[in-house]
């Protein structure tokens, strides 16, 4: 071991000491991890994502032209054009969070990637997450996770 390395962890308190040595200890443990960067097609998903939401544009605009044409009563046309969208919406809000996710990790700066303070790091755990608890909850956690990411929190926490 190098003495002088461990030096630089005295400081002229207790908790300054534990705060630099902590701050070693982690910048050990970032230096040796890799970042792993999953194999997803960027424009295939941007593609998809434009597809989906050209898609239930197409259906909001057919839903207004049966309104005029047919003369459909609006208290009819709105409450089904609202529905349809969000079970459209529901359909497919599971792969657009997972690929969401998948391409901050794909393009994510690596400095932003390795800040985080837990096993597993934000990103997998959303993930984790999202697959073991469903969407709505599974972002919930996600997030609650992400605000908790911060100093003095840390360690090994599973979903």
């Amino acid at each position: 071991m190098d003495y002088n390395k461990h030096q630089s962890t005295i400081g002229n308190s207790r908790e300054e000491s534990l705060a630099k040595a902590v701050q070693m200890l982690q910048g050990d443990r970032l230096a040796t991890t890799s970042i792993k960067r999953p194999d997803i097609a960027t424009g295939k998903v941007v593609l998809g994502f434009i597809f989906w939401c050209s898609v239930i544009g197409i259906y909001l605009c057919l839903c207004l032209y049966l309104e005029r044409c047919f003369r459909i009563p609006v208290f009819f046309v709105y409450p089904v054009a609202i529905f349809g969208c969000f079970l459209m919406i529901a359909m497919k809000a599971k792969p657009f969070v997972i690929n969401a996710v998948l391409l901050y990790q794909k393009h994510a700066p690596e400095r932003i990637r390795r800040s985080c303070l837990f096993v597993p790091s934000c990103s997998e755990y959303m993930l984790l997450a999202v697959g073991k608890y469903g969407v709505l909850i599974g972002v919930y956690k996600g997030l609650h996770r992400l605000l908790r990411c911060h100093h003095p929190n840390g360690g090994e926490d599973y979903p």
